[in-house]
């Protein structure tokens, strides 16, 4: 799969959209709706002290109206491999943000002309940019990388871990519980995603990260057999 521009996340932290697309980034951007929901309340004292969406209808008509209907998410369509929901490409983020953005700064420029806003000369500015250019304030995309492209970093990494193993530190415990500690945090490091240039978001990952674990626990298990083998 070639690389794909997907929907930024959101800017401010404190926010429902924001919450939605933090919980969906850290299931790996596909997610049935039970899933999700789960995630979100997992995560929502992080971020907001407003009351949490317990009820699922609740949380449902959030997701709509925070990200579904502003481009960030895509909902299940039949014969698409999304479970309930995805990030939107970025193409769909475009068109759905940039009409919002000129529809609220036509209707602030109205405002302007009819005296009932007040504005510094930098917000006219601003509006007369978004108005002859609606896309000109919107955020770049965020990047969805191939799954072999990704596999291969994640293994890279584990595999430079093992190379310290076979070398350890003396002064520092080296038994078998530890070391696959420290693998698991290396691979729970590889969830996130960030805004382009890094390209590290990769939907129906996991298959590929579990593959990745099985390999990373035979080297451990062939490396610590040697170990044994040769004391």
């Amino acid at each position: 799969m070639k690389n794909k521009e997907i929907a930024p996340m959101p800017r401010r932290s404190a926010t429902r959209v924001y919450v939605f697309c933090k919980a969906l980034d850290n299931l790996g951007g596909n997610a049935s709706c039970s899933a999700l929901h789960k995630e979100t309340l997992r995560i929502w004292n992080d971020h907001l002290i407003s009351a949490k969406p317990h009820k699922k209808a609740v949380f449902k008509k959030m997701v709509q109206s925070s990200c579904t209907s502003p481009g960030y998410f895509m909902a299940h369509q039949p014969g698409t491999p999304v479970k309930a929901y995805a990030f939107a490409s970025y193409e769909v983020f475009v068109k759905k943000a940039s009409n919002a953005a000129l529809a609220r700064s036509m209707y602030s420029w109205q405002q302007i002309e009819d005296g009932e806003l007040n504005a510094s000369e930098k917000t006219i500015a601003k509006l007369e940019k978004i108005i002859n250019d609606p896309t000109s304030e919107l955020p770049p995309p965020r990047v969805m990388t191939s799954t072999a492209k990704r596999t291969e970093k994640v293994i890279k990494k584990a595999a430079a871990t093992l190379e310290r193993i076979e070398k350890p530190d003396p002064d520092k415990a080296t038994n078998m519980d530890e070391l696959q500690r420290n693998l698991e945090k290396l691979l729970e490091r590889q969830g996130s995603t960030v805004h382009r240039p890094s390209t590290k978001l990769e939907i129906g990952i996991w298959p590929a990260i579990a593959g990745a674990v099985i390999i990373t626990g035979l080297l451990v298990a062939a490396i610590t057999a040697m170990a044994f083998g040769g004391a």
